[in-house]
């Protein structure tokens, strides 16, 4: 069989295209040797753009834009995917289908999705990649101790020195039955005295500066002023506490008043002046002017040394650095489940008719329409009840689905059961886990005995992660042994 040209397309990757179409049409029907080729040249010239174009850490580049043009890009890929994906199908043709060739292609499928989505990736990744490039953990936190020493230090004389100081009496009786309680902090304020509990004294006393304690019921906590022009705001990075804290700055620097070469500490404040402030006006500016009128020596010594352009500075760097250090679990969600959900769109697609894929479409739009409806006539805004409608939706699905082993017609109620039933089977592990907890939280959380963990030692996240991951291998192993099955099946049968 003549090879056919494809551009750009490299000779043993023609020449695997036409090895797979003899020997493995399954495989070869996904086109995934040529989709990810083309992916991975498409993620490289973004990848270049993206290197050059990410040149100043401290700039804070709107990462919007260029995800909205690597989602075009990406949904162009899609379109071009799918026309040569729906040119042959070995399943509707009736071809040599083998046992595992359904869980085969849902793979294929899913493999080429992800990397699609991958690739809204990548503006992200290469700024946080330039971002370390530029500027060490090291660096930032000397010039961040730096700017706020420096500028104590060239201000001595306006700052205030003394300590403030909150009285704490404890209480281990306080009374948490109060509904009006439930939202706010346990504890109060009585004459001078602030009442707590045990729990929250044990909390400031990790977090205090200087603690006295008069007796087993009686604290006083001493405060600092505020010495932090630079504040740090990506308190989950690990190296959080080698940056100087207010105390700490006035115990080393400003217990006495101290000996300075102001030509010097000039020097090095238009040093980092100019390492960290970028001629970005507009930015900087906007909604951060300087209130002349204002005589706190907070405001005097930002405006004098123009530090809250270099607190932007710093912090859209410190933001690039550790964009993926935050929200836990947020980037690998972001990334999986719309790879999967177009991986389940694409193989009910491949294994019914089209006009029962778009019959599934309109379902799923009336019945978003009608649970609204619902939930607004049930006047009942809680979790459970929702949870508890997709649940019997389920039930449904799956009955209409299972119904197609004794039936003796096709017919589009049973092919939209069929989908739906398909669609939801690998969220139910996460919905019956929603449900679990959103239908005993008041139990395990209210009122104040709040538990960090659920029954069993497994904190809610735990909960989560373990149903998203049962709920892909019951989707999996569900796809050889039933759905395969069923779509067979379904699909073999005479139309009425």
């Amino acid at each position: 069989m003549a090879m056919l040209n494809r551009p750009m397309v490299p000779s043993f990757l023609q020449k695997l295209d036409n090895w797979l179409l003899r020997h493995h049409p399954t495989i070869w029907q996904s086109r995934i040797h040529l989709a990810l080729y083309y992916i991975l040249l498409t993620g490289i010239v973004i990848t270049a753009i993206c290197y050059l174009s990410f040149n100043d850490a401290r700039r804070d580049t709107e990462i919007g834009g260029w995800i909205t043009f690597t989602v075009l890009i990406s949904i162009l890929g899609l379109v071009f995917w799918l026309i040569y994906l729906l040119r042959f199908n070995v399943f509707k043709r009736f071809g040599q289908w083998k046992p595992l060739d359904a869980l085969i292609s849902f793979v294929l499928y899913f493999i080429v999705t992800a990397g699609l989505v991958g690739l809204n990736f990548i503006p992200p990744m290469v700024q946080t990649f330039r971002a370390n490039q530029q500027y060490s953990d090291a660096e930032i936190i000397k010039d961040i101790n730096d700017i706020n020493v420096t500028a104590c230090l060239l201000e001595y004389d306006i700052l205030p020195l003394e300590w403030s100081s909150d009285t704490c009496i404890v209480s281990a009786t306080i009374d948490r039955s109060a509904d009006a309680e439930a939202t706010r902090p346990l504890q109060t304020i009585y004459n001078n005295y602030r009442i707590t509990d045990t729990i929250e004294l044990r909390r400031r006393l990790e977090l205090a500066d200087s603690v006295v304690k008069l007796n087993p019921e009686l604290y006083v906590f001493f405060s600092p002023a505020d010495y932090q022009f630079i504040h740090f705001y990506r308190s989950r990075w690990e190296n959080s506490n080698e940056i100087l804290r207010s105390a700490e700055i006035y115990r080393k620097y400003l217990q006495t008043k101290p000996v300075i070469n102001r030509t010097e500490l000039l020097a090095r404040m238009t040093e980092l002046k100019d390492k960290w402030s970028v001629n970005d006006h507009e930015r900087y500016y906007y909604g951060y002017d300087y209130d002349n009128s204002s005589t706190t020596y907070t405001n005097r010594i930002q405006a004098k040394y123009d530090l809250r352009r270099l607190d932007n500075g710093i912090d859209s760097a410190l933001d690039k650095k550790y964009r993926f250090d935050r929200e836990e679990g947020a980037y690998w969600r972001l990334f999986l489940y719309p790879a999967f959900f177009l991986a389940l769109l694409i193989f009910i697609f491949r294994n019914s008719t089209v006009r029962t894929f778009f019959l599934t479409l309109l379902t799923v739009v009336l019945l978003l329409i009608f649970t609204g409806l619902l939930m607004v006539g049930l006047r009942n805004p809680e979790g459970t009840s929702l949870l508890g409608i997709m649940i019997f939706y389920y039930l449904i699905f799956l009955g209409i689905g299972l119904s197609i082993t004794t039936s003796g017609r096709r017919s589009s109620i049973q092919g939209i059961g069929l989908n739906l039933f398909f669609i939801m089977t690998p969220f139910v592990p996460l919905i019956l886990t929603a449900y679990y907890i959103q239908s005993t939280r008041w139990e395990n959380y209210y009122p104040y005995n709040h538990r960090e963990t659920l029954p069993g030692g497994l904190s809610e996240s735990d909960l989560f992660l373990i149903a998203e991951l049962g709920g892909l291998i019951l989707g999996l192993l569900l796809i050889q042994f039933l759905f395969r099955k069923l779509y067979r099946k379904w699909y073999a049968l005479p139309e009425n």
